[in-house]
Protein backbone atom coordinates (compact mmCIF):
# COMPACT_ATOMS: atom_id res chain seq x y z
CA UNK A 1 0.00 0.00 0.00
CA UNK A 2 2.99 1.95 0.52
CA UNK A 3 3.27 6.01 2.69
CA UNK A 4 0.10 7.95 2.23
CA UNK A 5 1.13 11.00 3.43
CA UNK A 6 -2.94 11.96 3.99
CA UNK A 7 -3.80 9.83 6.44
CA UNK A 8 -3.07 11.68 9.28
CA UNK A 9 -2.92 9.88 13.01
CA UNK A 10 -3.98 6.77 10.74
CA UNK A 11 -4.93 4.07 12.07
CA UNK A 12 -5.56 5.52 15.94
CA UNK A 13 -9.82 5.73 15.94
CA UNK A 14 -9.47 9.51 17.99
CA UNK A 15 -13.31 10.18 19.86
CA UNK A 16 -13.38 13.91 20.85
CA UNK A 17 -16.11 16.01 22.61
CA UNK A 18 -19.92 14.52 22.07
CA UNK A 19 -18.37 11.71 20.43
CA UNK A 20 -17.03 12.73 17.51
CA UNK A 21 -14.60 10.68 15.55
CA UNK A 22 -12.00 12.12 13.84
CA UNK A 23 -11.95 9.91 10.71
CA UNK A 24 -16.01 11.26 10.29
CA UNK A 25 -14.89 14.86 10.86
CA UNK A 26 -12.51 14.43 8.22
CA UNK A 27 -14.79 12.20 5.56
CA UNK A 28 -16.02 15.14 3.35
CA UNK A 29 -12.77 15.96 1.91
CA UNK A 30 -9.82 14.96 4.00
CA UNK A 31 -7.66 15.85 7.10
CA UNK A 32 -8.36 19.82 8.36
CA UNK A 33 -7.18 21.39 11.00
CA UNK A 34 -6.90 25.43 12.31
CA UNK A 35 -3.23 26.70 11.69
CA UNK A 36 -2.20 23.05 11.52
CA UNK A 37 -2.82 22.21 14.88
CA UNK A 38 -6.31 21.86 16.17
CA UNK A 39 -9.98 20.91 15.88
CA UNK A 40 -13.31 21.86 16.92
CA UNK A 41 -14.88 18.62 18.95
CA UNK A 42 -11.21 17.77 20.47
CA UNK A 43 -10.39 19.92 23.49
CA UNK A 44 -7.21 19.45 24.72
CA UNK A 45 -6.11 17.80 21.22
CA UNK A 46 -3.07 19.32 19.06
CA UNK A 47 -1.11 17.92 16.51
CA UNK A 48 2.99 19.49 15.73
CA UNK A 49 2.80 19.11 12.26
CA UNK A 50 -0.88 18.56 11.05
CA UNK A 51 -3.14 19.02 7.79
CA UNK A 52 -1.04 21.49 5.80
CA UNK A 53 1.71 22.01 7.70
CA UNK A 54 4.48 21.76 5.06
CA UNK A 55 5.42 25.02 5.06
CA UNK A 56 7.28 25.43 1.57
CA UNK A 57 10.76 27.10 3.56
CA UNK A 58 12.53 26.55 6.56
CA UNK A 59 13.36 23.43 8.66
CA UNK A 60 11.00 20.82 10.26
CA UNK A 61 12.36 21.09 13.33
CA UNK A 62 12.00 24.74 13.51
CA UNK A 63 8.69 24.71 12.63
CA UNK A 64 7.80 22.00 15.45
CA UNK A 65 9.39 24.71 18.24
CA UNK A 66 7.04 27.28 16.47
CA UNK A 67 4.06 25.20 16.88
CA UNK A 68 5.39 23.84 20.38
CA UNK A 69 5.05 27.67 21.73
CA UNK A 70 2.08 28.48 20.21
CA UNK A 71 0.38 25.40 21.64
CA UNK A 72 1.91 26.43 25.06
CA UNK A 73 1.15 29.70 25.06
CA UNK A 74 -2.35 28.27 24.66
CA UNK A 75 -1.97 25.57 27.63
CA UNK A 76 -0.76 28.53 30.03
CA UNK A 77 -3.53 30.72 28.87
CA UNK A 78 -5.81 27.98 30.14
CA UNK A 79 -4.05 27.49 33.34
CA UNK A 80 -3.80 31.35 34.25
CA UNK A 81 -7.33 31.83 33.44
CA UNK A 82 -8.74 29.31 35.51
CA UNK A 83 -9.83 26.99 33.19
CA UNK A 84 -9.50 23.00 32.58
CA UNK A 85 -9.81 23.20 28.44
CA UNK A 86 -9.05 24.54 25.37
CA UNK A 87 -11.16 24.44 21.90
CA UNK A 88 -10.77 26.05 18.33
CA UNK A 89 -14.24 27.25 17.79
CA UNK A 90 -16.02 25.87 14.86
CA UNK A 91 -16.36 29.62 13.23
CA UNK A 92 -12.21 30.15 13.27
CA UNK A 93 -11.43 26.74 11.93
CA UNK A 94 -13.94 27.36 9.40
CA UNK A 95 -12.53 30.73 8.37
CA UNK A 96 -8.87 29.42 8.77
CA UNK A 97 -9.83 27.02 6.01
CA UNK A 98 -11.80 28.84 3.78
CA UNK A 99 -8.96 31.22 3.47
CA UNK A 100 -6.47 28.34 2.72
CA UNK A 101 -8.41 26.95 0.07
CA UNK A 102 -8.65 29.81 -1.65
CA UNK A 103 -5.36 30.59 -1.71
CA UNK A 104 -4.65 26.87 -2.40
CA UNK A 105 -6.22 27.53 -5.57
CA UNK A 106 -3.54 29.46 -6.61
CA UNK A 107 -1.36 26.34 -6.23
CA UNK A 108 0.50 24.63 -9.24
CA UNK A 109 0.16 21.25 -7.36
CA UNK A 110 -3.76 21.65 -7.31
CA UNK A 111 -6.02 19.89 -9.56
CA UNK A 112 -6.88 22.49 -11.53
CA UNK A 113 -3.58 23.48 -12.47
CA UNK A 114 -2.38 19.78 -13.53
CA UNK A 115 -1.20 19.05 -9.97
CA UNK A 116 -3.36 15.64 -10.21
CA UNK A 117 -1.80 12.18 -9.45
CA UNK A 118 0.69 14.11 -6.84
CA UNK A 119 0.94 13.19 -3.37
CA UNK A 120 0.25 16.19 -2.57
CA UNK A 121 -3.67 16.27 -3.94
CA UNK A 122 -5.69 13.40 -1.63
CA UNK A 123 -8.33 11.86 -3.25
CA UNK A 124 -10.84 14.63 -2.85
CA UNK A 125 -8.96 16.44 -5.34
CA UNK A 126 -7.58 18.84 -2.35
CA UNK A 127 -3.80 18.97 -1.41
CA UNK A 128 -3.66 18.08 2.84
CA UNK A 129 0.11 18.06 2.68
CA UNK A 130 1.10 21.33 1.88
CA UNK A 131 0.58 25.33 2.41
CA UNK A 132 -0.06 27.46 0.50
CA UNK A 133 1.44 31.02 2.57
CA UNK A 134 5.21 31.89 2.36
CA UNK A 135 7.18 31.19 5.24
CA UNK A 136 6.53 34.76 7.00
CA UNK A 137 3.15 35.24 5.73
CA UNK A 138 2.45 31.76 8.19
CA UNK A 139 4.86 32.46 10.72
CA UNK A 140 2.81 36.09 11.44
CA UNK A 141 0.18 33.60 11.67
CA UNK A 142 1.23 31.32 13.91
CA UNK A 143 3.65 33.70 15.84
CA UNK A 144 0.89 34.38 18.96
CA UNK A 145 -2.28 32.58 19.25
CA UNK A 146 -5.75 34.50 18.76
CA UNK A 147 -7.29 33.68 22.14
CA UNK A 148 -10.60 34.85 20.83
CA UNK A 149 -10.18 31.87 18.49
CA UNK A 150 -10.87 29.44 21.04
CA UNK A 151 -13.36 28.15 23.85
CA UNK A 152 -11.69 28.48 27.46
CA UNK A 153 -13.81 25.94 29.80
Amino acid sequence: AGFKVSQYLWPVDYVGRDGIRLQDNWAPDGARAHMTMTMPGFPNFFMLYGPNAGVRAGSFHTWVEIFSRYICNLITHVIESGNRTVEVTREAYQSYNDRLDAEMREMLWEEEKGGGGSYYVNEFGRSGVNMPWTLQAFYEMVRTPDFADFRLT
